[in-house]
């Protein structure tokens, strides 16, 4: 486990770091939003001290977790070193508070991390129709980076670069996935982009919640590869360990607080079983070409429910199909038809929690219905908007 001294040092490498957007920002009044140590510039961009930034970034990368002493999380941390190390947990959820960014680059084990990498295989070597899928799907994945960046502009975010935002930007980011993922389908499927908007839409509709699922899950697995990280990555540049947060925080200007145990205790067993979903995912070595088929898998069996598809599609199956199962072969050789078994029951988990999903958003309704403030991402009436906008 490293010392103080050298993640310290680690904070604190060169212009074009993770401290970027702490070098233009200097200002010797201020003081750490933690500890209330004074401090001269901006760490992690954010206004802490060193000392507690390198503790969070420790204990995020580490996945460590921390009890209250006193059990009630409002321990007093102010007051230079001798307050600060007083009570861990407390230290950490302020940490959590003041948006300290943690750049992942050179932190995965086992593979490459990015959003251009693609674990196993180089994309060179894949066919010029998974190249194709790999860089449209690419392109989702920027386009919620382009958006994370507008929501915190005082962070130097690159594509390695994460904090802990409050759950309404989680939700902002999950709504605004909808148009990446209508482009995805229109620049890679020929019979998809040719539909008419009433049933492009409608298929999307059905479609999304796994879209955003099987996206977010991969997501985790590429940027938080090791089995025992419970960290979700909701997008580049946002993650949380649902089980390791300040709530009172996170929920804030998401549901009014009164209800925040009553709606925890509605999303709970959706959190759990998705971040279970997550580790079946990392131990199966679900890459990213992977998580592209069984997006489509989900996209080619609502077109069959509701009579949209054609035989262009099937065509188009058939050849990402083939390709893929060449992809696979490259990779497991002997033991592809074992791990096909393994990925297709996989997939029917992401087919059933897309079911779960939907409950969990009823009782949600059934929350605001009570009178109780709680946002969600209805997809349903953000389709119905797209149906009489200009444009998708």
């Amino acid at each position: 486990m490293p010392s103080s001294e050298i993640i310290t040092k680690k904070l604190d490498t060169s212009p074009h770091g993770s401290t970027a957007s702490s070098g233009c920002r200097s200002d010797y009044a201020l003081k750490c939003e933690v500890c209330a140590e004074d401090i001269r510039t901006f760490i992690l961009g954010a206004k802490v001290c060193r000392a507690c930034a390198s503790f969070y970034k420790r204990a995020v990368l580490e996945n460590l977790k921390y009890k209250c002493a006193s059990g009630d999380y409002t321990c007093d941390t102010q007051g230079g070193r001798t307050q600060r190390i007083k009570c861990k947990a407390c230290r950490y959820h302020k940490c959590q508070r003041a948006n300290i960014e943690i750049n992942v680059a050179g932190t995965a084990k086992d593979e490459g991390i990015g959003l251009t990498a693609l674990s196993s295989t180089s994309e060179a070597n894949l066919t010029p129709l998974l190249q194709e899928l790999v860089k449209a799907y690419d392109e989702v994945a920027a386009a919620q980076l382009e958006r994370v960046k507008e929501h915190h502009r005082e962070i130097n975010f690159t594509e390695n670069t994460f904090v802990t935002p409050k759950k309404r930007f989680i939700y902002d980011i999950e709504c605004h996935l909808l148009k990446p993922a209508i482009r995805f389908f229109e620049k890679t499927c020929k019979a998809y982009n040719k539909m008419p908007k009433d049933d492009k839409l409608t298929l999307i509709n059905h479609v999304f919640v796994e879209f955003r699922n099987l996206h977010q899950a991969f997501l985790s697995k590429q940027y938080c590869p090791e089995l025992d990280d419970p960290k979700v990555v909701f997008a580049p540049g946002y993650w949380a360990d649902p089980f390791n947060i300040d709530y009172d925080w996170w929920f804030e200007g998401y549901v009014d607080k009164p209800a925040f145990n009553e709606y925890w205790n509605v999303v709970l067993p959706f959190t759990r079983e998705f971040i279970d979903i997550i580790q079946k995912l990392k131990i199966l070595q679900i890459d990213k070409v992977d998580t592209i088929v069984l997006i489509y898998m989900s996209l080619w069996k609502h077109a069959e429910y509701l009579n949209l598809y054609s035989k262009e599609m099937e065509e188009f199956k058939d050849s990402v199909t083939a390709e893929w199962m060449a992809h696979l072969d490259r990779r497991f050789g002997k033991e592809t038809p074992v791990k096909l078994t393994s990925i297709m029951i996989l997939y029917k988990r992401f087919d059933e929690i897309g079911i779960e999903y939907k409950n969990t958003s009823m009782q949600i309704k059934v929350l605001r219905n009570s009178g109780v403030n709680v946002v969600n991402c209805d997809i349903s009436h953000l389709v119905d908007a797209l149906r009489i906008a200009d444009e998708v």
